[in-house]
């Protein structure tokens, strides 16, 4: 990381791949802009093998919210990592919460949107 001009400005590093022209041709023609759609697919691999966050992930490609990159995420097949003992802690919270009468149709719809991601 550098500092420049006071702030933290994270040093990147280039790579460079050759490919022949035609294929090239080709990519471009079906993706678009080669450069995005290769640091895409680093950034989705590096969040499927938990080397990233999705807080990371967001950083990297330029999101502006967390549901940005959610939706990001189930549309390249990188779901959520959401493990057994956080599903246990959200359904002691769950439980806590509906003791105390706090649950709101809020909480529900989060509920329904964690049903989406895979366990």
């Amino acid at each position: 990381m550098v500092a420049k001009f006071g702030l933290a400005v994270e040093k990147r590093m280039q790579i460079e791949i050759a490919l022949p022209d035609d294929l090239a041709r080709d990519l471009t023609a079906k993706w678009g802009n080669l450069e995005r759609q290769i640091l895409e697919i680093v950034v989705v691999q590096a969040y499927r093998d938990r080397v990233i966050s999705a807080g990371k992930v967001r950083q990297l490609l330029g999101m502006a919210t967390r549901l940005e990159v959610d939706a990001f995420l189930k549309q390249k097949g990188a779901f959520l990592h959401y493990d057994q003992s956080e599903l246990e802690a959200d359904r002691q919270t769950h439980e806590q919460l509906r003791h105390e009468g706090k649950l709101s149709l809020l909480y529900w719809l989060c509920l329904l949107r964690l049903a989406t991601f895979s366990v």
